[in-house]
């Protein structure tokens, strides 16, 4: 039979069916154990098989106590003792030694209480030792049944299965402690007594220690606790709410209880009710108006290189489509000459794709299919450039920026100004003081070394810190902290960055509390139900006094401007239409060149003449753009159209135009 429990090993049969009968000779939840443990705690890394320690190393220990707690009783008692002549340990002699039966004596005169309880010697016998008795059974965690007694020897029949109920007509004692907005005094009550058994207190603990008696039906009183509970490090006591939960003085803790496995070894805790973690608290930056150029700010800086870079292409491909593309150019004459023209040189392109781009249009437009495609092109873009441009101006020109300097734990290391601290004891200290991480551990050693300045024993007395500096120091918190101070006047304070760890909150009782399981379901159910977050939203936001400032992209001016991956597809098909463009273009001038020529090696079988001009300054185009000033059309003298004979005209002229450059 061992007689060594292992918990973490029963565990895992707990939903098998099975039903197993323990014992255990060693209290590990002893004061002396605790005291010892401090003691081991040094030689854990140089001895690491020996621990957690066993019940046979435990009755080595207590007996190499008694027999040191005997001989010096008996030594001190009998001098003459230390005088006698070393005995040989051979087995030639039958001469006993002459202290024996003093040490006998004293052996039965010695207790102590030991690792493995008291320790009494009756005639070289222990007596009054017992042993603790526990059962495993199916979906029960491991539960002590009974303690054999060595003085009775009694016979210990166990009850058949039965859920363990707790008794309906006791009034459980509750634990917590002054922290608002979990527990906080009642205010204005005009001298009326306090009623019920809360005291005179409110919050959000009081609210959830109601919802848990309503739906267990049982009857409670509260009472306050100075602190949560620290252990001591030297004697391995713990003080505030856990010591009471310990020392069975109350039954269960609601309270912002944070669930760490230095507290889960000596009390019970339920599934957490609350979510939290270490989090950043500075004092709220001023804000900052918008910027002379913040009208820029909606498109990133690359983007706005981009649409520079465009209009510029734009400009220049239907410049040269207007000079390569037949169809964009004009016959003028007049008294003296006959010339081709064209309306788009550069200014005029510059002119066509600035309009379209401010969507005011121009007075000019393409005739060609080419000059066409990329004035489409041209105008799907800046439809969409100056649609998300205009949808992304309004919230940048509306916000009042808030530049907060740090952003992360990362930020306060090595700041040149800004200091930071946290609650001296507790929960967040100790994960500093934990923490092997190189970064906290530098955080850790900065906090020691302005420990009088930086390091508080109260929240509230950091958060004042907080106020009163010039943005010079950032308060360590939980977060569900942090949030309510956020929401107090003067409104100040603001939460930046992501947790350094993630924890919770949870309701803790004492070891094998009656009603722990059905507390725990009690809890979870009100979790699914958003019983919980109701609470949260009526203590922390509904009674806050700052609306809600939860630190969101906008109200920290981090709004994200478009970036070039947000646009990249306009700028593909402005791309795309430029390149058509061009190619269209070219096969525009080599298929009226080729055409050309054709009918240069033609005969006229016709022949025909121009009609005069009109006087002076009478100026006759043919082939204009549609939007041009429109004049009276010459007709050839065999009846074909002036049109006709315009294309032709401008073929020529375009021929001559392009030899002679």
């Amino acid at each position: 039979m061992d007689l060594n429990l292992d918990r973490d090993f029963f565990a895992q049969f707990i939903y098998g069916g099975v039903d197993i009968t323990a014992f255990q000779f060693l209290n590990n939840r002893s004061e002396t154990y605790r005291k010892w443990q401090q003691i081991w705690e040094q030689y854990k890394d140089q001895y690491p098989d020996l621990f957690p320690l066993k019940t046979g190393s435990a009755l080595m220990m207590d007996a190499v106590l008694l027999l040191h707690k005997a001989l010096t009783s008996d030594l001190q008692k009998h001098k003459s003792l230390k005088e006698n002549a070393v005995r040989t340990c051979d087995a030639s002699s039958s001469r006993y030694s002459d202290g024996g039966s003093s040490l006998l004596s004293a052996l039965n005169g010695v207790q102590f209480e030991g690792l493995t309880g008291p320790v009494v010697m009756n005639n070289g016998r222990r007596t009054q030792y017992s042993i603790d008795v526990y059962k495993l059974r199916f979906k029960e965690p491991m539960r002590k049944e009974t303690t054999w007694q060595s003085s009775d020897f009694q016979d210990l029949t166990f009850k058949p299965y039965s859920p363990e109920t707790a008794p309906h007509n006791k009034t459980w004692k509750v634990a917590t402690v002054i922290e608002p907005p979990f527990v906080m005094r009642i205010e204005n009550r005009n001298g009326a007594p306090p009623m019920g058994p809360n005291l005179d207190l409110e919050g959000y603990c009081i609210d959830l220690i109601e919802a848990l008696a309503r739906s267990e039906l049982f009857e409670y009183q509260v009472y306050l606790a100075d602190d949560y509970g620290d252990k001591n490090e030297t004697d391995g006591t713990w003080n505030g709410i856990i010591g009471q939960l310990i020392s069975q003085e109350r039954d269960i803790a609601v309270a912002p209880l944070t669930i760490t496995q230095d507290r889960e070894r000596v009390v019970d805790f339920t599934k957490p009710f609350m979510d939290t973690g270490i989090s950043i608290m500075i004092k709220k930056p001023d804000k900052t108006k918008p910027g002379v150029f913040s009208f820029m700010d909606p498109l990133d800086t690359r983007v706005w290189l981009c649409i520079a870079i465009g209009f510029l292409a734009v400009s220049f491909v239907l410049y040269f489509v207007g000079r390569f593309s037949p169809y964009e150019w004009s016959v003028c004459e007049d008294a003296k000459e006959r010339t081709a023209t064209t309306v788009f040189s550069i200014t005029n392109t510059l002119w066509f794709s600035l309009g379209a781009l401010m969507q005011q249009g121009s007075d000019i437009s393409p005739r060609s299919i080419s000059g066409r495609v990329i004035g489409s092109a041209w105008w799907f873009f800046t439809l969409i450039i100056i649609s998300s441009y205009t949808a992304n101006l309004a919230a940048f020109l509306t916000i009042e920026k808030l530049v907060v300097s740090i952003s992360s734990a990362d930020d306060l290391v090595g700041h040149p100004t800004i200091k930071y601290g946290t609650k001296r004891s507790g929960t967040s200290w100790r994960f500093f003081e934990k923490s092997t991480v190189d970064k906290y551990v530098t955080m850790r050693n900065e906090m020691l070394a302005n420990a009088d300045e930086v390091l508080f024993s109260e929240y509230h007395e950091g958060v004042k810190k907080v106020r009163e500096s010039k943005s010079t120091y950032a308060f360590l918190l939980e977060s569900a902290m942090n949030t309510y101070y956020g929401q107090q006047e003067p409104c100040d304070t603001m939460m930046v960055g992501e947790k350094l760890d993630y924890k919770g909150y949870g309701v803790a009782s004492t070891i094998n509390f009656p009603l722990r399981n059905e507390i725990n379901i009690a809890v979870l159910t009100l979790k699914e139900k958003g019983e919980l977050i109701k609470l949260q939203q009526k203590w922390w936001y509904d009674k806050g006094k700052c609306g809600d400032q939860s630190v969101s992209k906008e109200s920290t001016g981090t709004q994200n401007a478009l970036t070039l991956s947000n646009v990249s597809g306009i700028f593909h098909i402005l791309i795309g239409g430029l390149v058509l463009a061009m190619v269209t273009s070219s096969l525009e001038y080599f298929i009226q060149r080729k055409l050309r020529k054709r009918r240069s090696h033609l005969k006229m079988s016709k022949s025909y003449t121009l009609p005069n001009p009109p006087p002076p300054p009478q100026r006759l185009c043919f082939g204009s753009t549609s939007n041009r000033a429109s004049v009276s059309q010459p007709v050839w003298e065999n009846g074909h159209s002036s049109e006709a004979a315009a294309a032709h005209e401008r073929e020529d002229l375009m021929s001559n135009d392009a030899d002679g450059t």
